[in-house]
């Protein structure tokens, strides 16, 4: 029988998240003996090319953690939902927007003005801010988009099931992780 494929992905966040996924200690050899995990940017070198080339809805779940904040983020949320039968938001960011979604107090303007301009430790002469793209002589640098505001990943993607924590206790993160090995 083919071991269960899974996706793991950081976007909005602290990364508690991901440095909680790692406290279920040596349970984590476990894990790696029952699934394939086909795609975690944070402990395995793969591509988002290599996600966007696999076949849709290959991968069993993804574990999402994080808001979605910019263009980069959204374009992930969609794909890895595009690429996994089931979409579960991993901690607080993700489903709630939690400290990431205190930006929403502000718009982008607001928000670059403050952090690149006007903090007493800036020394920005030359107003620079980022741009999504900037030409140098070897060519064109792109950056995602900035938005205004902060989403869920719910309020991007259709997301079956919740882990909850910020970050989510060991406990809980190895009761979801066994239920994927378990095909629950």
């Amino acid at each position: 029988m083919a071991k269960p494929k899974i996706a793991l992905y950081w976007a909005a966040s602290c990364g508690g998240c991901e440095i909680a996924q790692l406290e279920i200690g040596e349970k984590i050899l476990k894990l790696a003996e029952a699934v394939d995990i086909v795609f975690w940017p944070v402990a395995i070198d793969v591509k988002y090319k290599d996600v966007e080339a696999m076949p849709d809805k290959s991968i069993d779940a993804c574990l999402f953690n994080g808001a979605i904040r910019n263009s980069e983020q959204e374009h992930m949320a969609k794909l890895l939902r595009e690429k996994s039968k089931v979409m579960i938001a991993f901690g607080s960011c993700a489903y709630e927007g939690c400290i990431p979604g205190l930006g929403n107090m502000f718009n982008r303007q607001k928000i670059f003005d403050r952090a690149y301009l006007e903090t007493e430790s800036t020394d920005n002469k030359e107003q620079i801010t980022p741009q999504t793209s900037f030409q140098v002589p070897e060519g064109e640098l792109t950056l995602p988009e900035f938005y205004d505001t902060v989403k869920t990943l719910r309020q991007t993607v259709d997301v079956e099931y919740v882990v909850p924590g910020c970050p989510p206790e060991e406990k809980t993160i190895w009761l979801a992780l066994e239920a994927l090995i378990e095909g629950k």
